[in-house]
């Protein structure tokens, strides 16, 4: 039996046309979305963490607060913000972005930093944990040069989603508006992106929202390749298949003025 091509082959193909790519690489796509738990604090208790130390949510409002434990005394050691996601993680460092910054920033912190905190600090005063991946890529690297070779992370900005992506071996950046998803006219506070990451197999960009199906982006973020339906073991979702069909139909709506469409 031949095998099924690579999703990259829909590039060029109408993405607004109902064509949705072959079931192995959807439940693939599916499979790392859902392998990076959400933001904080929905999923940071899922986050990976330096030993000795796990990630809880604490009640305090109508929003819990995300904050690193020390398991020894059950003592906070960090705060995070909320929308903040992490990106990697490995027994010394961890990696974030936050989507509610109004810039592209990176945070590092090292273990040795937490090690020391009697009090808990928040991530973003932390001293020298931000960095601008547009300007600090250099830093970047030098902090962390075991990072995956292409990170990626989003942001909002007024009413408009931007994706940068870093290659942390070469250095190249690129930061984009996400077009088809701000063009779109998104309801402020219902329809958002909430995860972009770079799937492996393709360096192509892959994300996740609520209230919008999976989809598929290129690599530098300007065009959308396919919206994805996602699967209950091996069943389809037929929820995700009407909200794929309903963001055809919109963004079908609105193609003939728009030069993200092919």
């Amino acid at each position: 039996m031949a095998s099924e091509p690579p999703y990259t082959s829909f590039m060029h193909s109408n993405v607004l046309s109902s064509k949705f790519l072959p079931q192995s690489q959807e439940q693939r796509i599916q499979a790392i979305l859902e392998g990076f738990p959400r933001f904080a604090p929905w999923g940071a208790t899922e986050w990976g963490s330096f030993e000795g130390y796990q990630w809880r949510t604490v009640v305090n409002g109508k929003i819990p607060d995300t904050v690193l434990v020390r398991k020894s005394d059950h003592a906070a050691v960090l705060e995070v913000p909320r929308y903040t996601n992490l990106i990697y993680v490995d027994k010394e460092s961890m990696v974030f972005t936050c989507s509610n910054d109004s810039v592209p920033v990176l945070y590092v912190v090292k273990r040795a930093q937490v090690d020391s905190n009697l009090e808990p600090i928040l991530l973003k005063k932390l001293e020298g944990t931000t960095y601008f991946p547009a300007l600090d890529r250099r830093e970047i690297i030098a902090a962390i040069p075991q990072l995956p070779e292409l990170i990626a992370g989003h942001y909002l900005m007024g009413e408009n989603h931007f994706v940068w992506v870093l290659n942390t071996k070469t250095g190249e950046y690129d930061h984009q508006p996400i077009r088809w998803f701000n063009d779109s006219g998104p309801e402020m506070g219902y329809e958002s992106i909430e995860l972009i990451r770079v799937d492996p197999k393709t360096n192509m960009l892959i994300g996740m929202g609520a209230h919008i199906p999976n989809f598929v982006m290129s690599a530098d973020g300007t065009t959308l390749v396919a919206l994805v339906r996602r699967y209950v073991g091996d069943e389809i979702d037929s929820s995700s298949v009407r909200l794929a069909e309903k963001w055809t139909e919109r963004l079908q709506k609105r193609a003939s003025d728009v030069a993200y469409v092919s």
